[in-house]
């Protein structure tokens, strides 16, 4: 059977359990979150590294944003970086379901949801097809306001389109099964559970292929051997506050949208308008995306190493909330702007195990300091 972990505190379905014991802050707090501040500001790919001897996995920049919806269905933590340091993960609410059922698309349904829906209640809203084409884009209401179960979905252009897309993927199910199923609750159950099923599909056979090392999916997925045994699964706060966030160093600092139309990270944040819809010009081509979409090749993502691209140092306001909010736990004047100064202090503040920790729960080979401290240029 092999070594099975149990949790340390598991928790209701709708909030986080914590898989380790919490760590122990050191006694000056204070020089803590300096050092982790500094490590944080360090961690800035500006395009001078120079590349090592390291093998890179080279993979389609279409996966860090896939990655990125795949999270948002997972898990939605709403309390601030300054409540990581007050509460415990299992008094946390975690507003998504842990189930991988395209709760972002969704929402509650067509009874709670119904703004999401078409008057029939089967379909879901899309934005309004082009002329020559198909929509692209999310709907938008009359208001001009976007119309999403989770308002994540529309962070950026690239995860907006994404969303787009399956919300199209479910009504061309819905037309698929429209021949054989006449009940209108019923039709959309079944459409519903058929895109639920290729977006599983996708995520284990697809994502998770190419993403992990191969004897791990291989001892995950083909051999069914799991190392955490569960009475009552939840999210672990060492997945949404940690594990998953590898792929911020996935992202790159410029994409291509289209032949000719290179678009850069600051862009793609900032020209997703709160109101209206997109322009026709920011349709996205996915072949650069990912091979084998259309005859276009894909742009690959950053390696997924100790690096953030540049534009992740100074995150706008209106995704982190007003800078000259004081933290009063961090002792800090700001709210941190920089993306990596936020995952660490949230981390520290949670009391996350150390790599070292989590090693050892695993039986897995501990790294010593020395090789902590390599590859780090």
């Amino acid at each position: 059977m092999g070594y099975c972990l149990k949790p340390f505190r598991e928790s209701a379905a709708n909030h986080y359990c914590r898989l380790f014991a919490p760590s122990r802050l050191p006694a000056d707090q204070d020089r803590y979150r300096e050092a982790l501040m500094a490590l944080g500001s360090a961690m800035i790919d500006d395009g001078s590294r120079v590349s090592d001897d390291r093998p890179e996995i080279l993979v389609d920049c279409g996966y860090t944003y896939f990655g990125q919806f795949v999270a948002h269905d997972l898990t939605k933590d709403v309390s601030s970086v300054d409540e990581a340091w007050r509460k415990e993960p299992e008094e946390l609410e975690n507003l998504q379901t842990p189930k991988l059922d395209l709760g972002v698309l969704y929402g509650d349904g067509p009874e709670s949801s119904g703004e999401l829906y078409e008057e029939d209640r089967v379909r879901l809203k899309v934005g309004l097809s082009r002329p020559g084409g198909r929509s692209f884009d999310i709907c938008v209401g009359a208001d001009g306001g976007r119309v999403l179960a989770d308002d994540r979905g529309a962070e950026n252009l690239i995860l907006r389109q994404m969303t787009a897309v399956f919300a199209r993927l479910h009504n061309f199910a819905v037309e698929q099964f429209r021949g054989e199923i006449a009940e209108e609750k019923a039709l959309f159950d079944r459409a519903r559970l058929q895109t639920q099923w290729q977006f599983q599909w996708l995520v284990c056979r697809d994502y998770l292929q190419t993403l992990l090392d191969p004897k791990v999916y291989k001892k995950v997925f083909g051999e069914s051997r799991s190392t955490i045994r569960w009475d009552t699964f939840s999210i672990p706060i060492e997945f949404s506050a940690a594990a998953m966030r590898f792929g911020h160093a996935m992202v790159r600092p410029n994409y291509l949208f289209s032949f000719g139309q290179e678009m850069r990270f600051p862009k793609i944040f900032g020209r997703t308008p709160d109101r209206g819809a997109l322009d026709d010009k920011l349709e996205i081509k996915w072949g650069f995306f990912f091979q084998g979409a259309s005859p276009e090749g894909a742009l690959t993502s950053r390696p997924i190493d100790t690096r953030l691209s540049e534009p992740f140092h100074e995150l706008p306001a209106d995704l982190i909330g007003t800078p000259e909010v004081a933290c009063p736990h961090f002792r800090i004047a700001k709210n941190p702007a920089q993306l990596a100064v936020r995952t660490l202090l949230r981390g520290a503040g949670l009391r996350l195990a150390s790599g070292q920790t989590v090693a050892r729960a695993f039986g897995e080979c501990v790294m010593s300091a020395r090789e902590l401290s390599q590859n780090c240029d």
